[in-house]
């Protein structure tokens, strides 16, 4: 999720990024100045879950979600259980509705 958000912040020709359980600093990829540099055109959708093995990930998810520019088109789904990453798509097979969904508008 970090390295998605770091591409999709240095191509601006990117426009949608999808993010599963992004951190604030996962092993030097720091996100919160990379979310700034977003523009109107792009579009980001954050996904976390609070039982994520990484303790706080979802406080993390909810600062990165705060930090978007405004004007950009962002989505934000939090669940109370669904652990890490791709595990939320096991754990949650409409976030994949959701996503597509994203994608599409």
């Amino acid at each position: 999720a970090n390295l998605s958000l770091q591409y999709i912040s240095e191509h601006s020709e990117f426009q949608t990024a999808i993010l599963l359980s992004p951190g604030v600093d996962y092993r030097g990829i720091k996100t919160e100045t990379m979310i700034r540099k977003l523009t109107k055109d792009q579009k980001i959708f954050f996904a976390s879950a609070k039982d994520d093995p990484n303790e706080g990930n979802y406080k993390e998810v909810q600062i990165l979600y705060n930090s978007a520019p405004s004007g950009i088109v962002k989505e934000l789904k939090i669940y109370n259980q669904g652990g890490h990453g791709t595990n939320l798509l096991d754990n949650h097979p409409e976030l994949e509705n959701l996503i597509i969904k994203f994608i599409q508008t």
